[in-house]
């Protein structure tokens, strides 16, 4: 299966107005995202395996199995929610914006893999 996300999507499904909390409720909020109409889109493909790796978590927070469990909690819950963060971000961001977010996330400063500048005449690397 195909994990691309459509181009022109519609913005993902927005569970809660505030960041989860809880475990449970990231998962919720994962699941929500997996309800995306398209099945080869790259976000639902990401969020259902983050979401069954979340609730292996949530099912061993129930067993009492690590040393730590209120860390491993809050751990969980603060990566999901930088995870629904940039989701949120590139969500609102005009289409121009998300052009150049994906060239400089190629290798983090906006050149493409032939080494050409992409786009992003700014870029500290220019010229290398």
């Amino acid at each position: 299966m195909s994990c691309a996300r459509p181009i022109g999507g519609l913005p993902y499904v927005r569970v809660n107005v505030r960041p989860p909390s809880t475990v449970p409720e990231v998962i919720a909020r994962l699941r929500a995202l997996e309800s995306s109409p398209s099945r080869s889109d790259g976000v639902a493909c990401f969020a259902r395996l983050y979401r069954e790796v979340t609730e292996g978590v949530n099912a061993e927070l129930g067993r009492h199995t690590f040393a730590n469990a209120h860390f491993l909690e809050r751990l969980d819950v603060r990566f999901a929610n930088l995870f629904f963060a940039a989701l949120d971000e590139f969500d609102r961001a005009p289409a121009g914006a998300r052009f150049v977010v994906k060239l400089e996330s190629l290798n983090g400063c906006g050149r493409g893999r032939d080494g050409r500048d992409g786009g992003h005449g700014s870029c500290p690397c220019r010229g290398r």
